[in-house]
């Protein structure tokens, strides 16, 4: 199944399950960086890397008043300045960061820290399966089959499968 995110043009034109999966936000923190706590707010004051103009800058801005965000054009680029230590840590797409801190591109510079952040105002409602609309009861069945899963741990088994270091 691909995850479909839901928008008010196809929501009008088909059936969406529940969401099966939130895409979190993430930070990601330089190992050497000594901070006054385990949880985001020891980022207070300190440059966080981030990407301009993206959903994930204007939520670390509402989140995370106190942290300093540097913008970058790129990923890469603010990737790049968290190995260089030009900023102590960065705010990203918690999908793929886990699997940049655990590769050999990171160098073994930087874990993950916090969180995740999830947010329906600033990520969406989440991936959803896109149903034909002349099937309403179709909804239904997915969505209980989904909340079965849910419940059965057995959602959080393919989680892992596919996403080793976890999304939450």
């Amino acid at each position: 199944a691909a995850g479909i995110a839901v928008t008010a043009d196809l929501r009008e034109k088909y059936g969406f399950s529940r969401p099966y999966m939130m895409i979190p936000a993430r930070f990601a923190r330089r190992n050497g960086v000594e901070l006054s706590g385990k949880a985001a707010v020891a980022l207070a004051g300190r440059a966080v890397g981030v990407v301009a103009g993206t959903t994930h800058e204007a939520m670390l801005k509402s989140f995370f008043p106190t942290v300093k965000p540097t913008a970058f054009p790129t990923r890469d680029e603010m990737l790049a300045a968290l190995k260089d230590a030009k900023v102590d840590a960065v705010f990203a797409d918690g999908l793929s960061l886990p699997f940049w801190t655990a590769s050999a591109a990171s160098e073994g510079c930087c874990r993950l820290f916090d969180g995740p952040y999830v947010s329906e105002h600033f990520l969406g409602e989440g991936l959803s399966l896109m149903i034909r609309p002349d099937a309403p009861q179709l909804v239904g069945a997915v969505d209980y089959a989904l909340a079965r899963l849910a419940q059965e741990g057995r959602l959080q088994e393919l989680y892992l499968r596919y996403f080793p270091n976890g999304l939450y």
